[in-house]
């Protein structure tokens, strides 16, 4: 018990340490913001305590280790004595530096291995003929044994894979059906499981006959008992353990490495491994290696065991009466570890299907492998306690039936998964979803090569009147460096405004602005999420997605620079890893000492980069800075100035604290409650500037880095290039330029080039976007430009707009497409993939050839990657 306690307290230091300090490296870099994700918050708020509380147990941990190392000494167990001090100081130099408990984990774990492998030889006859016959039974597995179990294994797993694929259709899937996809395509879609589950079984079979393999390769015949258990589970706990590894780097492998905490988690992985092996020895023991009253151990059960004890269930730790039941009665035993396994899986079952789809639902594939696989584990557990499996020997029953139908999945693994079936399984299934990213199919199918190789036609940005900026600069405007102030709402989106039509009156203040601007009716965010939204806004440009990524074209700021512009008032949100930092501003062009210009941060929070000012806050501190610049300059002393505004209420978790306008409790309420708030702060900025006489004069944006999701697509927020997620407010007041509701589809890559072609008129368009002045100033009813191309920042996808109507869907990285027709579809209902072949396929060859133009940033998924 002594043992059992201090090895607890030895654990609780490693990873508290550990968790301490990664918590703070992200923190650190900004990530994850703790005022939008509120557990981050949380930890952010306690990491103080967590690390004193993680020094005090690694002192307490570093003071048992070295009290063992002298207690070894004084027993003459010098090899142990040598490893106790090891520990003890690879405990205190993690201290200063986390990766020393690498090391420390290691040498705990061969202290451990040291006084098990004593206690076993000093063990009663009795146990060690236990051992013994176990070692016997594991040293009894032949090769034909590891095939047959392969395919009856991988049988149970497909049919289990196909049972829970099955439910799922029948529950949460049906649920969309007759709303965003047919009936006949779920039924479509569950026939796809069939040959998904097979591929899946096979694959997943696989987990449980590498060890084996593994085991019979290193087997040798004088190997001592103890030893040959020994490596048995150690290799049983390193597949476990590289399973789970490969999936949490495979979904946030990018996240872990560019925030810094890559070698924490491998730490963490190598201290999971170890605590697998030594709870599988617990168990193992406690069960007396399986010599359930005086019944010999067979090879098959010695495997079941073997992946059971994996579980976790402390079999040594039931009381009593009833720990001698279960460990004497296989049933009993078995029938404990299902309950546990069905505890676990219901768990991580209902984490699986949240309302809320941003990137954070990446994670939950992690939870879904996991509920699979358990449930994979129980019926091989019910397999192994078949008296079949306990006492017969291995049968190649339905082999060669088995191998026909993996014969048939490997050929199915090269069928497509196109329209309604792609879009069910990619985005409406889990379990499904599951089965194909876990199967071989994901191996041998053909990847997509859009972007790796040289397309037939070229993408285009512009038109070739749209390659120079134009002429048209309004009367007011001419030879004048007017203040610029953009105002972003994020989140925000245009359907839940006024002058967009919304019955509710969320924005009385923004209708009466727009009243006076130019409405954009159809306009485009270029990403999904905050950080390449507000990229493409300022550089103009299709620019790097990566929601990790500093590479980005420079800001259109450095243009005005170059024009005149020298005081930049910006409330930068987050930083580059989740959001846009004020360095972005900077970055790209001269010094601000090169030419006396100004950088003001307005919405650092003074707890540090995690958090931001709230928006009243932020809109003061922009409203006093334009006082401090009027009364010292007067009112000139804001031309030559661009403010960026941005306010983050409409951005989910919506709470509507303190409301302007209270609408309900509902999220569609609470949401416009937001959006009246920013509404409500923008007049104020406004009337600031009409207070100080310079708002006639200035070039004034409303726009929105993106939109979100209210249930349109089955979820809340989102992160896929839907209409809701893409479409944003776009109202622009241009001196001069007189009232008109503009139905052209345009980008916010195009404010750019029609701030600097009011500013520069005639001059070469070095942007990607457009100018919008003929479209403002009636002078034209559409762009010559054909296509708009939206970004997903967190996949590898995309979406491309051509004319206003024809979208397409493009999701490279899973290998499926959708397509709309925006005007006769403008909520994106019906997937028209099969039924429009011609015109699905003139914009997947526009949107290879895109691919390919950007192939070494943009269009890069992982462009801080080098290109291949």
């Amino acid at each position: 018990m002594k043992r059992v306690r201090s090895r607890l307290l030895l654990a609780t230091a490693l990873v508290c340490q550990l968790c301490g300090w990664m918590i703070g490296q992200v923190q650190s870099t900004g990530a994850i913001p703790g005022d939008e994700f509120q557990a981050a918050g949380f930890l952010y708020g306690i990491l103080d305590p967590i690390a004193w509380i993680a020094l005090v147990l690694v002192t307490c941990s570093a003071i048992v280790l070295l009290i063992e190392s002298r207690m070894a000494l004084r027993l003459h167990q010098k090899q142990r004595a040598i490893l106790s001090f090891l520990g003890c100081v690879f405990f205190v130099a993690g201290i200063f530096l986390p990766i020393a408990f690498a090391p420390a984990i290691l040498v705990i774990f061969l202290i451990d291995e040291l006084r098990d492998q004593r206690n076993f030889s000093q063990a009663n006859k009795g146990a060690q003929e236990g051992v013994a016959n176990y070692r016997r039974a594991l040293a009894d597995l032949t090769w034909r044994d590891i095939v047959v179990w392969w395919a009856e294994l991988g049988m149970v797993a497909a049919l289990a894979a196909l049972a829970i694929g099955l439910i799922e259709s029948f529950t949460y899937t049906a649920s969309f059906a007759g709303w965003l996809f047919a009936e006949d395509a779920l039924w479509s879609y569950r026939i796809r499981l069939i040959d998904l589950s097979i591929t899946f079984g096979a694959t997943t079979s696989l987990l449980y006959v590498v060890p084996m393999i593994v085991d019979r390769l290193l087997r040798k015949e004088t190997e001592a008992a103890w030893g040959a258990i020994r490596r048995s589970r150690l290799v049983v706990a390193l597949v476990a353990t590289g399973f789970i590894a490969s999936g949490l780097f495979s979904v946030i492998g990018d996240e872990i490495t560019k925030t810094g905490v890559l070698l924490p988690t491998i730490t963490l992985l190598l201290f999971l491994w170890g605590a697998l092996a030594r709870l599988m020895s617990r168990n193992l023991v406690a069960i007396g290696f399986a010599h359930f009253d005086g019944e010999p151990c067979t090879r098959a059960s010695a495997w079941g065991l073997l992946f059971l004890s994996i579980l976790g269930l402390p079999v040594a730790s039931l009381p009593g009466k009833l720990g001698e039941k279960v460990r004497k009665r296989p049933q009993a035993l078995f029938a404990a570890f299902f309950l546990v396994s069905v505890v676990w899986e219901f768990a991580l079952v209902y984490m699986a299907y949240p309302e809320l789809e941003d990137f954070r639902s990446r994670l939950i594939l992690l939870s879904v492998i996991s509920a699979v696989n358990v449930s994979v584990l129980t019926f091989f557990a019910l397999a192994f306690v078949t008296k079949r499996f306990r006492t017969g020997q291995p049968k190649a029953v339905g082999i060669w039936m088995f191998l026909i139908v993996i014969v048939f999945g490997f050929g199915s693994s090269f069928r497509p998964l196109n329209g309604n079936v792609a879009l069910i399984i990619n985005e409406y299934s889990r379990f499904g979803f599951m089965m194909k990213k876990s199967s071989f199919r994901e191996i041998i199918r053909l990847t997509d090569d859009a972007g790796y190789v040289p397309t037939s036609v070229e993408f285009v940005e512009h038109g070739p009147q749209e390659s120079q900026l134009p002429t048209l600069v309004p009367a007011p405007l001419v030879g004048k460096r007017p203040p610029i102030v953009i105002v972003l709402w994020d989140a925000a989106r245009p359907d839940h405004m006024g002058a967009y039509g919304y019955e509710r009156p969320t924005t009385p203040h923004m209708d009466e602005f727009a009243k006076e601007s130019v409405v954009f009716e159809q306009a485009y965010s270029g990403a999904t999420a905050t950080t390449c939204g507000v990229r493409h806004l300022f550089t103009g440009h299709y620019s790097t997605r990566y929601m990790l990524s500093r590479d980005h074209e420079p800001f259109f700021v450095h243009a005005l620079r170059k024009r005149g512009y020298r005081k930049f008032l910006i409330t930068a949100t987050g930083t580059d890893y989740n959001g846009v930092s004020l360095d972005s501003f900077k970055r790209g062009g001269d010094a601000a000492e090169m030419d006396g210009s100004e950088f003001r941060h307005l919405a650092l929070h003074p707890q540090g980069l995690d958090r931001e000012r709230p928006d009243p806050e932020k809109t003061n501190n922009v409203i006093e800075a334009w006082r401090s610049i009027v009364k010292v300059e007067g009112k000139a002393g804001l031309n030559g100035s661009l403010t960026f505004l941005h306010l983050t209420g409409t951005h989910f978790p919506w709470r509507n604290r303190n409301a302007v306008v209270d609408f309900g409790q509902g999220n569609v309420d609470l949401y416009d409650g937001e959006t009246a708030k920013v509404d409500a702060l923008t007049k104020e900025a406004f009337d600031t500037l009409k207070e100080l006489g310079v708002y006639d004069d200035a070039i004034i944006l409303l726009v929105a880095d993106h939109g979100t999701g209210l249930m349109e697509h089955g979820r809340w927020a989102g992160f896929l290039p839907y209409e809701e997620q893409i479409r944003v407010p776009f109202i622009f007041k241009i001196p001069g330029v007189e009232h008109r509701q503009v139905k052209a589809a345009v980008s916010t890559i195009d404010v750019a080039p029609t701030i600097l072609g009011i500013l520069s008129p005639g001059s070469e368009n070095a942007f990607d976007g457009v100018s919008l002045m003929g479209l403002a100033m009636g002078k034209q009813d559409k762009l010559e430009r054909k296509y708009i191309v939206s970004f997903c920042s967190f996949e590898d996808a995309y979406s491309l707009i051509e004319d206003g109507r024809w979208k397409l869907h493009y999701h490279r990285r899973e290998n499926y497409a959708l397509l709309f027709d925006l005007e006769n579809d403008p909520k994106e209902l019906v997937n028209l993939h099969d039924r429009e072949p011609i015109i699905r396929d003139r914009l997947i060859e526009q949107m290879r050839a895109f691919l390919w133009e950007g192939r070494h940033d943009y269009g890069n998924p992982y462009h801080y990657r080098d290109f291949k």
